[in-house]
């Protein structure tokens, strides 16, 4: 529980700091070391896509995790940054060319000169027990969730260090699913605390890890300027070694031999808010002949975490929209073919789910379908589209490497 709110939040203005700041003013410990590793070219099917950079071979890297007991830290419900020491801590690779913040996009902050000010925050609330929190930009998204924020336990689960002394801060609006997630390695329900969005947390002592993966939460501008730069592989980054951690220790907890699992999984998107979706217009004539082809159709909003995890546990082959669900992969045996449909929008960014896939050792392509001018969307990346079926099938069929 937290303890009683104050409702007097003031503007606040904070220096933007890095993770070298906290490393240099806490005792911290290296979780996991650096990597370099190659980012292939993207397969691509259907219409031409706009970005050539899919095309080629990119060298990436990812810097160490790391852990530190801090003290003085401060959580936004759903704030991008935590403030360690009265410094905004970003991500590795933020700039405010390439990645606007949600609260920016909200007009609740702005950042300029290596700061962030805030305005129009809500309640403030005080821990006094020790701490990890785990909100921050779309921690609510499923795939989101699964990739910045759950690995962080995953983490600590893997060392020495006992959970049982923490309360655990999540943003109000979680799944049922991502909280059992965390129920699965052991966190207790009282140790759970549900921050309400743009809350300001003060705390004594909290355990922090550093950013796990460097996900721009969207481009600058997006509803204003509909294309904007193209994406970079740098725009969507996971350490593939925090990745294969967590795909890991969930297969253990969860997928035995005797499962009876299909091996080829159709995705579909249910309807369930008003634009902004990425629907396949012609989703039925798909669904109609992968299902002709031994695909099973599924939804799998409407399954429990260790339902997820049990029915992609045996998938060779899944076909899906870009979205959130497509982070079951994390489950499938290695080397499972992913086909992700996708409209043609020019600031797409296909590494997302390519970076991910490549970590997991699996065969990622896109089928792109043209966006269909409907009204439906408010960035065009969101836009509703069409594929073409044939597109599908040769993205199915293709044998090359």
């Amino acid at each position: 529980m937290m303890a009683d709110s104050t409702n007097n939040v003031r503007p606040m203005l904070f220096p933007l700091g890095t993770i070298d700041d906290v490393i240099g003013q806490f005792e911290t410990y290296k979780l996991v070391n650096e990597i370099s590793f190659d980012a292939p070219p993207i397969k691509m099917f259907g219409v031409a896509c706009p970005n050539p950079a899919a095309s080629v071979t990119h060298q990436l890297s990812y810097p160490p995790v790391y852990v530190s007991m801090v003290r003085d830290m401060k959580v936004i419900g759903g704030g991008a940054f935590p403030i360690i020491a009265g410094k905004a801590i970003q991500h590795h690779n933020f700039t405010v060319e390439r990645w606007q913040l949600r609260e920016q996009g909200m007009f609740l902050c702005t950042v300029a000169a290596n700061q962030i000010f805030y305005s129009g925050l809500g309640d403030t609330y005080h821990i006094d027990s020790p701490v990890i929190s785990l909100s921050g930009n779309a921690s609510v998204n499923y795939a989101h969730w699964m990739t910045e924020f759950l690995p962080k336990i995953v983490l600590l689960a893997l060392t020495d260090i006992d959970l049982s002394g923490f309360k655990i801060l999540l943003d109000e609006g979680v799944f049922p699913s991502m909280v059992e997630a965390l129920k699965l390695l052991g966190i207790k329900e009282e140790q759970l605390i549900f921050l309400p969005e743009w809350s300001l947390v003060e705390t004594s002592v909290a355990c922090w890890v550093s950013p796990v993966a460097d996900v721009v939460f969207q481009r600058p501008n997006p509803l204003k300027n509909e294309h904007g730069r193209l994406a970079e592989p740098e725009d969507a980054l996971f350490h593939p070694e925090v990745i294969k951690a967590t795909r890991d220790v969930y297969r253990q907890l969860l997928c035995r031999d005797d499962l009876d699992a299909p091996e080829k999984i159709f995705i579909t998107r249910t309807p369930g808010r008003k634009g902004d979706q990425r629907l396949v217009m012609n989703e039925a004539e798909i669904r109609s002949q992968l299902e002709k082809m031994g695909f099973v159709s599924v939804d799998p909003s409407n399954l429990s975490f260790a339902g997820q995890v049990e029915l992609f546990s045996r998938a060779k082959y899944i076909v899906a929209a870009s979205g959130a669900a497509l982070l079951n992969m994390l489950w499938t045996p290695q080397g499972a073919r992913v086909v992700v449909l996708m409209n043609d929008a020019t600031p797409v960014c296909y590494w997302y789910f390519a970076n991910i896939a490549s970590a997991l050792g699996h065969r990622l392509s896109y089928v792109l379908g043209e966006v269909v001018d409907n009204g439906n969307c408010s960035d065009i990346i969101h836009a509703d589209f069409r594929v073409d079926l044939q597109a599908v099938i040769d993205a199915l069929d293709d044998q090359e490497p």
